[in-house]
């Protein structure tokens, strides 16, 4: 084993230094493509920052936006309130809004997230058919409710959304004075 230290990239990643890595590769021929393939995705796609814009300290970026996950439970509104104290150049962040399948993947993969999280979509009323909004203002073109349960409208207190990260449909309408955990989502203008 060589006495140098591993050297690291703009990114921060780690990268061993060769002898370590053909040490490595000379136990397990497979791990040489497998870390070079993850050391790429981390270095060039949706982990880095685009064009000089930067994520706040522990937030992640991905697809023109930074997300930053909060362990605290804390109701919908007070989620939501923390989340808008978050100001950047780039703008102000909102609780999270979900547009595509491959965003709520990403969510479900997200370090430390667990267990049921505040989404930003909410009914801005109170009442049993009002319609569901994202609180950034963005279209809902995109849901993962539970089938055929959610929303129930049942209960005309539930007008708050939160998901469960590890269920394959997982939204489910809910009192907004639950406290949950959260991801405020900040976006980047294009």
């Amino acid at each position: 084993m060589s006495s140098r230290k591993d050297s690291g990239d703009a990114t921060g990643i780690r990268i061993p230094d060769p002898a370590v890595r053909s040490s490595e590769t000379a136990l397990n021929p497979n791990i040489s493509p497998i870390l070079t393939e993850f050391v790429l995705c981390l270095s060039k796609s949706a982990w880095t920052c685009p064009d000089s814009r930067c994520c706040p300290d522990s937030w992640i970026y991905f697809r023109s936006s930074c997300y930053g996950y909060f362990p605290e439970k804390v109701t919908f509104h007070q989620a939501l309130s923390n989340c808008r104290d978050v100001i950047t150049m780039e703008g102000q962040a909102d609780l999270m809004s979900i547009h595509s399948q491959e965003e709520l993947e990403f969510i479900m993969i997200f370090p430390g997230v667990s267990y049921y999280l505040w989404l930003g979509l909410y009914q801005p009323n109170e009442g049993l058919t009002e319609p569901f909004i994202w609180t950034d203002g963005s279209p809902v073109n995109y849901t993962s409710w539970v089938p055929d349960s959610q929303p129930d409208y049942s209960d005309p207190d539930e007008n708050c959304v939160l998901m469960h990260p590890h269920l394959a449909e997982r939204w489910q309408d809910s009192s907004c004075e639950e406290a949950m955990h959260y991801v405020c989502k900040l976006v980047f203008s294009l």
